[in-house]
């Protein structure tokens, strides 16, 4: 079988590993400043006959809304036209971290389908496990307080927030979380931790000013200049939502607020176990056995 992978991390580096163990054929793009293993070859994406693979990867974190892919191990940037793969077989198996909408365009455009990974419900439970980790030490890093004690506000409560909401409630953090759905606010309601609903203006403002770390884990935008000019300069903002972001980062910078936005945890804090996890359900696609 031959695989193409387009970009990437360190994920895809354990990932290409399993699979050229296998003894499949593996060709990337932008892995020039890393050193392969023997069976994966390099490649420059102006000389790619994208009609010869059977597998093809886009980066887990998807593709930026200007083409832009994430390659960590390349000096240049790699954009990819909305026809990459137009000449693809009709059979080939294209996967994905995430559908934002430049995966969408690309494969509305070539007529394809893809298996979108952070859509599986095993695969977000055990990824979310890394990613709390990562976020947890990073609040570590960047706040001059302990997690116990402190008044953290998360939005959301999905894949992502209701680990982390235990997890932060564990370690004596005062917790307060924003949600939209009825479902979520009833069962934090039930848990006694303390929930609003971000629709409700006054409430979003009284919780903005009050918590000094705000976690943004929801993909639709959260804080925008209506809110941010509420968050208090001594705050600390952590954005972990995939692309657009739930915060408006640029007016946030603006403002002089601590702002960061962090994708692709897992890759940065536990790669291997991040990749494992992927491999596993990318290799039950396939068909082969997980060893």
């Amino acid at each position: 079988m031959k695989m193409l992978f387009l970009g990437g991390d360190k994920r895809q580096l354990v990932v290409m590993n399993f699979f050229n163990n296998k003894d499949h054929e593996i060709d990337v793009v932008g892995y020039e400043q890393e050193k392969l293993p023997s069976g994966v070859f390099n490649k420059k994406l102006k000389d790619l006959d994208v009609s010869i693979y059977d597998v093809i990867f886009f980066p887990v974190n998807g593709v930026k809304e200007d083409g832009e892919i994430t390659a960590e191990f390349s000096g240049e940037k790699i954009i990819l036209d909305n026809d990459v793969l137009k000449n693809t077989k009709r059979d080939a198996l294209i996967f994905t971290g995430i559908l934002n909408n430049k995966v969408k365009d690309i494969l509305t455009i070539s007529n394809r389908g893809a298996v979108v990974l952070m859509e599986d419900k095993v695969v977000t439970q055990e990824n979310s496990i890394p990613t709390v980790e990562g976020i947890i030490g990073d609040l570590i890093n960047n706040t001059e307080y302990t997690i116990n004690d402190s008044n953290i506000l998360v939005f959301g409560y999905g894949n992502v927030g209701k680990p982390l909401v235990e997890k932060l409630e564990y370690l004596g953090a005062k917790v307060t979380v924003g949600v939209l759905s009825k479902s979520d606010y009833n069962a934090l309601k039930e848990k006694k931790i303390k929930v609003f609903y971000t629709f409700d203006k006054k409430e979003m403002i009284n919780n903005i000013k009050f918590n000094e770390t705000i976690i943004n884990t929801a993909t639709s935008k959260v804080l925008d200049k209506e809110y941010l000019k509420y968050v208090s300069k001594n705050s600390y903002i952590l954005d972990v939502a995939s692309h657009p972001h739930g915060i408006d980062v640029d007016y946030a910078n603006e403002l002089g607020l601590n702002t960061k936005v962090w994708m692709g945890i897992p890759s940065a804090v536990a790669p291997k176990t991040a990749a494992k996890i992927l491999t596993k359900k990318i290799n039950s696609i396939i068909g082969g056995d997980y060893t």
